[in-house]
């Protein structure tokens, strides 16, 4: 039996995993829909009341629907290495508002909100000040902190890239894709659509890490590009400090130690350490080493890298506070 499934030619070989700030932006937008989904961003949520009251909610929920289908112009690949709003920013604007339009009615049909207008350019102009609006009035604040445990996920991506290889990385993401040759196969099983075949030879093939889902996000129609996203690493420490919540370790370790063993969650190198915690990586060593010769951290080699994991020892003093 033949298998229905989307095929991505050549996506293996041009494999990525990069974030970028206006598809994350975007993405937000499923937090205002759905609130009560997303308890790491209670806080945020909380804190961006008076900014979306300033934005509008009819607007923000525009971007997509209640079934959580995004519009496809903002779930793109990075332009650059570290990209900014502002750059991907720029990039929109070159799109033509025919495309806007129709990844508009490939997510509304035919009851595109009134807040988007009808005309191709009132739906591009509309939903660019969308963008604009969320992004100043309750985005760009959080965004270093959200881009620290986003860094921290792609720094964990290119260890297993480096050690285990493409096929694999993406196997640890989204585990139902299907690898054949250098062709990516997303299996359709019995959904509605119509399967689409294209070359990523000149896109590419990017797996974007996202604070915001559980599941992942994929592209409405074979007009979007190939960008699927995946829950990224660490989504925990964007709740509120966790060494608030064990004062006796605090008392042992200290504020910074502390929070550095209750946010290893899962093994994570020292880079990685230090880019969620904000430190430089020599920092971060300094206090992995300390919390390892007491006995709380495990070490373990990943090819060319090294893990830092809690023992048993740890866990049972953070199950005692």
């Amino acid at each position: 039996m033949e298998l229905r499934a989307h095929v991505f030619r050549n996506g293996l070989a041009n494999l990525r995993f990069a974030p970028n700030p206006v598809s994350e932006c975007a993405l937000a937008s499923m937090i205002v829909r759905y609130p009560h989904r997303h308890p790491f961003h209670a806080k945020w949520y909380e804190e961006t009341a008076a900014g979306r009251a300033v934005v509008g909610e009819e607007r923000i929920l525009a971007l997509l629907n209640r079934e959580k289908s995004l519009v496809d112009v903002f779930m793109r690949p990075a332009s650059r290495r570290a990209a900014t709003f502002a750059s991907e920013r720029r990039v929109l604007d070159d799109i033509p508002a025919a495309r806007y339009r129709h990844d508009v009615e490939q997510v509304w049909g035919r009851d595109i909100p009134d807040v988007l207008g009808r005309t191709d350019a009132q739906v591009k102009q509309n939903l660019l000040a969308i963008l604009d609006d969320f992004w100043r009035e309750c985005f760009e604040g959080y965004w270093p902190r959200f881009r620290q445990v986003l860094d921290a996920d792609i720094t964990y991506r290119a260890q297993t890239l480096a050690a285990l290889g493409p096929a694999a990385a993406l196997a640890e993401v989204q585990p139902h894709f299907v690898i054949d040759g250098h062709d990516i196969l997303m299996p359709l099983g019995n959904a509605p659509w119509d399967p689409y075949e294209r070359d990523t030879a000149g896109s590419g093939f990017t797996m974007l890490p996202t604070l915001v889902k559980w599941g992942m996000n994929l592209p409405n129609s074979s007009a979007a590009d190939a960008v699927f996203s995946y829950r990224a690493r660490g989504r925990g420490r964007l709740s509120d400090n966790h060494s608030d919540t064990a004062p006796g370790l605090v008392g042992i370790l200290g504020r910074t130690r502390t929070e550095l063993l209750l946010s290893l969650e899962e093994p994570a190198s020292s880079t990685a350490v230090a880019l969620f915690m904000g430190v430089t990586t020599p920092a971060a060593n300094q206090h992995l080493r300390a919390l390892a010769a007491a006995g709380l951290l495990q070490t373990s080699r990943f090819g060319r890298y090294v893990l830092y994991e809690r023992t048993t020892v740890a866990e049972d003093l953070i199950a005692a506070n």
